[in-house]
């Protein structure tokens, strides 16, 4: 299993860039011609370049790009338009700002993806490896404008911002419906949700709610297999040592976070889980003294995770996943005890407390499983060993297989 785990683990990546996840929409090519069939929509960090579109599910793929759509629309809601527009070029990145305003742009013909579509304006976005910029466009107008905001650095380091998207935004409001124009103040943050409002105002609409929210959250109830093991100059670390594994339930609730609620395969995931094990390495030696030695502790384990979540299967009712984390464990620790039998004297020796534990240590956990009717999630999970003691010549070493069911609070 930890074997399969890896393997899974290192795929991700050639998933995450290579599976396609078509999806009904249409393609409305520069003749006007509307043609429907299937989208190829994937995870992107930056606005597409081009779409892979199928008539039907198995058939022929054929690329649209700028030069030969103006529009693409995905399961009715994902709107790209084509556009020639103004890029502008200034930087973001606080240790790259310059000491003075820079309004240099670049020109090009890109897909702005529709954001807000209204009887007076249209909001659009746009990124690239340089950052996000927003667009609007009123009915009376070729092109879309750049809402423009301008970050540099004066006086040795002191961090400027021209929002000349503001002023742009109120001079559209006061002359499209002047009526909003002291409500507009409370939504101008260089922001997706404060703009859509914004624009949505000067439009005179409802900010609709999103179809696919974009959080979920989740409890769980499972299994938890734990073992101890030495390693290192002790005892208890040679071949003969046997770790015995401890069986007992597990319990946990957190939330997902989607990075593209419209595709649902990439999610970021913090999760709070509440574990226990009775643990128990023993061994023989040659040594008299030695004879017999055990060590033996219950922990109390609390772990909060932030993980990364890939779907490589995303149907509706069906979803196949990986995924790995770094966890935080806050451990308590009870019946530590040492036992060693003396063959020669034909007597056993108990210490209490002679090992110290650490409370708070690091591991990291990997996942795989399956959704099945959007709700349920079956899940195996491994923690690989992480060093619960800090002694020089030797550790001791806790690791964890899990197997637990969860109930996901959302549609996705």
């Amino acid at each position: 299993m930890k074997r399969l785990l890896l393997s899974l683990l290192f795929v991700v990546p050639l998933f995450a860039f290579a599976q396609s996840n078509f999806q009904k929409g249409y393609v409305v090519t520069p003749a006007k011609d509307t043609l429907r069939g299937y989208i190829d929509y994937k995870e992107r960090a930056v606005n597409p370049k081009s779409f892979n579109f199928r008539s039907q599910p198995n058939s022929e793929t054929q690329q649209f790009n700028t030069n030969n759509t103006t529009e693409v629309v995905i399961n009715e809601t994902i709107v790209y338009q084509v556009f020639a527009v103004n890029i502008s070029t200034s930087e973001v990145n606080i240790s790259q700002l310059s000491s003075s305003p820079d309004f240099k742009f670049r020109r090009d013909t890109v897909f702005l993806k529709v954001l807000q579509a209204g009887t007076n304006i249209n909001l659009y976005a746009y990124r690239d490896q340089l950052k996000l910029r927003f667009y609007s466009k009123d009915n009376s107008s070729a092109e879309p404008v750049e809402l423009i905001r301008q970050l540099y650095l004066k006086d040795g380091g002191v961090l400027m911002s021209i929002d000349s998207y503001r002023r742009q935004l109120l001079a559209a409001i006061g002359k499209l419906n002047p009526a909003k124009e002291q409500q507009l103040s409370r939504f101008l943050k260089y922001e997706e949700t404060d703009l859509v409002k914004a624009v949505a105002l000067i439009n005179n609409q409802e900010v609709g709610k999103p179809t696919t929210p974009p959080i979920r959250f989740f409890a769980g109830i499972g299994l938890n297999a734990g073992k101890a093991k030495y390693h290192g100059t002790n005892l208890l670390a040679n071949t003969a040592a046997v770790s015995t594994t401890s069986y007992l339930p597990a319990i946990n609730a957190g939330i997902d976070m989607f990075a593209n609620p419209e595709i649902g395969k990439l999610i970021y995931r913090a999760e709070l889980s509440f574990s226990m094990s009775k643990n128990k390495v023993s061994t023989t030696t040659s040594d008299q003294a030695n004879a017999a030695l055990s060590q033996s502790f219950d922990q109390f384990n609390v772990a909060l995770t932030p993980q990364v979540i890939y779907n490589l299967y995303n149907k509706e009712n069906l979803k196949a996943f990986v995924g790995i984390g770094a966890a935080i464990n806050f451990a308590t620790y009870s019946n530590n005890r040492l036992s060693r039998y003396n063959s020669f004297r034909n007597d056993t020796e108990e210490s209490s407390d002679m090992t110290e534990f650490e409370k708070l240590y690091f591991s990291i956990p990997a996942v795989a499983g399956v959704v099945i009717n959007k709700n349920i999630e079956i899940a195996i999970g491994y923690s690989f060993p992480a060093a619960i003691t800090n002694y020089s010549s030797y550790d001791i070493t806790m690791q964890r297989m899990r197997i637990g069911v969860n109930y996901l609070f959302g549609k996705l």
